[in-house]
Formats: structure tokens, sequence, C-alpha cells
């Protein structure tokens, strides 16, 4: 049985409506990486050279090692400072509340070269940070903190921070304070109610923002290549390193699709591993 004729209008009209879209999307984004994509196989040495000589190369593994290490100490850090912020922000009272999550955005509102830049101001030798170190007297010399993985990882939780913290208290916001305010009444202490209520009720947000902060780490390129070293190099720098100093374009259109699949695959993992799907499924089912 055919459908209605409005019906059929109707989805023509919606089509037409998306078609601009969709070119849009097919112009800008599916393009583009076809292209790249064909560069990455366009080698006189057979279409996986580039891809086998980034996993050859010494200097690649090193990259992407370091790659993953800075990401997940970046994300292991946000989220030990990120969940005890979004507790505190859900805690007191709406009016407080708003001020603490404004201090939180307003940062996250500020161009990430421009804090990239502060923290090199903060961390230097002559900076603020060692300056009131040595003042206090806890320290004699000034410590290293840029042009290193300290800096680099420093600067990288902060201008996260905001993407852990934001998952983390939509779920806090909308938890049943009953359920807290029952386990009080059974005699459950502070630290046995946020054990085995609390936690647990906020764990979605609390992987949602983990995840969210490493797969974003990985792809980071200005923050490490103002305070990192030479021995801190990311393959977002080792990508920019390859197109502008030896304009090895199917290098670094391989490397590109290497992180890609790097960040799809460790996104996957971590939805696996924590059952991210049964969680936000369960979140959006309460």
């Amino acid at each position: 049985m055919s459908a209605p004729r409005h019906e059929v209008v109707g989805s023509l009209g919606y089509s037409v409506a998306a078609l601009p879209s969709i070119l849009f999307v097919l112009a800008m984004f599916v393009y583009p990486l076809a292209d790249l994509f064909v560069r990455s196989v366009s080698a006189p040495a057979g279409a996986a050279h580039h891809y086998v000589e980034i996993f050859t190369s010494p200097v690649s593994r090193h990259v992407l090692f370091n790659t993953f290490r800075v990401a997940a100490i970046t994300a292991v850090l946000a989220t030990l400072i990120g969940y005890p912020v979004a507790l505190l922000v859900a805690s007191v009272r709406p009016s407080v509340a708003s001020v603490l999550l404004l201090v939180v955005l307003v940062p996250f509102w500020t161009s990430i070269l421009v804090r990239s830049y502060a923290w090199i101001v903060l961390l230097g030798r002559r900076g603020i940070v060692n300056a009131t170190l040595q003042d206090l007297g806890m320290i004699a010399e000034p410590l290293p903190m840029i042009f290193n993985m300290t800096g680099v990882v420093i600067s990288m939780v902060h201008i996260l921070l905001p993407y852990m913290i934001l998952p983390v208290l939509s779920v806090m916001v909308r938890l049943n304070r009953e359920v807290v305010r029952a386990a009080e009444s059974l005699g459950a202490r502070p630290r046995q109610v946020f054990l085995r209520v609390l936690l647990p009720l906020t764990m979605p947000g609390a992987i949602a923002g983990f995840v969210l902060v490493f797969t974003l780490a990985l792809g980071f390129y200005i923050t490490p290549a103002l305070l990192g070293g030479r021995t801190d190099v990311m393959v977002s720098m080792l990508i920019e390193e390859s197109i502008t100093q030896r304009l090895a374009w199917g290098e670094a259109a391989a490397l590109s699709f290497v992180l890609l699949g790097i960040t799809l695959g460790a996104f996957v993992a971590c939805a696996r591993i924590f059952e991210l799907q049964r969680l936000l499924s369960f979140e959006a089912d309460r």
C-alpha cells in the first residue's frame, strides 16, 4: 500500500531542506578526508609504505607512546580534580553554585593559546609559582616546570578540566537526593554514603568525562608545542613538522589517519571496558 501523498511530499521537503547540509558535509569533511587517505597510500614504495614506516620507526613509536602517556595522565588528573569540584558545585546553594560554575566556565571561553602562554608566565624559572616557593623557603633553586612534560600536563589538565566537570555535574544535579538522605537515615557514615551510594550513581558522568578528556588530549597541538620539550613531541606536532619542514604530505596524511584510528580505538575501548553505553542508557532511563 502506497504512502499518503502528504507524507511523500513531507519527506521530499525534508530531503530538499537537508540537501545543503549534506552537500556541505560532503565538500568540507568527506572529500578532504578521502583526499587525505589517497595521499597516505600514494607512495612509490607501496600503498602501505607510510604506515609501515610509522610503526617501524623508533621516533614514531616514541611519539605514539608519549601521546598515549600524556593523554592518560591528563585524563586521570582531570578526573581526580574535576570530580570533587563537580561535587562541591552540586552540594552548595544555587547562588554559590552559579558563581563556582562561572569560575569553571570563564577559562573555558578563553583562547587555548592565551591560556598556554599564561602558564609559561606562571611556571617559568622567574614565574609566580617558582618565586612564591622560593620566598616561602620551600625550594632553593627554581623548579623546571616548562619545556617538559610537567608543564604540558599542568596546562592540558587546566584546559580540559571543564570537559570533566560538566558531565559529572550534569549527572549530580539530576541525582535523587532522597537516596542519599535514606542512606544517612539508615546510619551510613559520610564515607559509606559516598563510596556505596553517591559514587556508583555518578559513575556514568565520571566515565564519560574521562573518555572525553582522554580522546581530546590525544590530538592536542598548541599546548605541547609551546610548553613541551624536545622529548615531549606528540603525534599532532609530528604531523605539523612533516608538512611545514619536510613537505612530506603522504607521511603526514598517514600519521593523521593513525591518530584518527587511535582516537576512535581508544574511545571504543574505553566504552567497552567501562560499559559506557550500558551506564549511559541506565542513566537515561532513571
